[in-house]
């Protein structure tokens, strides 16, 4: 799950983003197109900073996590845990669990290097929650894992990583947004003897 301390980088970052685009437009000889761009990227990355911290202000405890690592083919068991510090109007339909499978992959030549990331599946269910959040709820969550996607693995220039969100709709509040990697694990075959 992303912590609280990413998301002020985000603030912080588009802070600096933001003055370097102001300084920028407002000198004299500097291109105007230059700072411009440094102002837009500053707010974007201080907006969604500032939109995921306001999500979590709501909630006095915050919890998403597997039960456990699941094979290829298998179902990924999780937990949810919210705990509001006061009631929270749910969007009837709104929230959803996403499972997402990433490959990234590093290339590099000399002193530089690249980044490469793929999305190798994105799959979306809708997530059943009551329409009125005013007391501790946890729920025990079930996502499918498809047999053909490539198991956890992490190497020094690749890796394959699955992950599994889930997006709260609050009415009149930023979406919560909570993230927690999946242990996805070989499937091992019966062997017959």
């Amino acid at each position: 799950m992303r912590s609280s301390g990413q998301h002020v980088l985000g603030i912080v970052l588009g802070a600096v983003l933001c003055v370097v685009g102001a300084g920028a437009l407002f000198a004299s000889d500097g291109p105007l197109v230059v700072g411009v761009v440094f102002l837009v990227l500053g707010l974007v990355f201080a907006g969604n900073g500032a939109r995921h911290l306001l999500a979590r202000s709501a909630f006095e405890q915050l919890e998403f996590t597997a039960l456990r690592p699941v094979a290829l083919g298998g179902t990924a068991e999780l937990i949810l845990s919210l705990i509001p510090k006061r009631p929270l109007t749910l969007t009837p339909g709104g929230s959803k669990v996403t499972l997402t499978c990433t490959e990234k992959a590093v290339y590099s030549a000399g002193t530089s290097s690249r980044t490469y990331t793929d999305v190798l599946l994105t799959q979306d269910q809708p997530l059943e929650l009551p329409a009125l959040l005013s007391q501790p709820f946890e729920q025990r969550l079930t996502v499918a894992v498809p047999p053909h996607l490539p198991p956890t693995w992490v190497g020094k220039h690749n890796s394959f990583v699955t992950e599994v969100a889930v997006r709260v709709d609050i009415d009149g509040w930023p979406d919560l947004v909570l993230q927690t990697e999946l242990e996805v694990l070989p499937e091992l075959e019966a062997k017959s003897g």
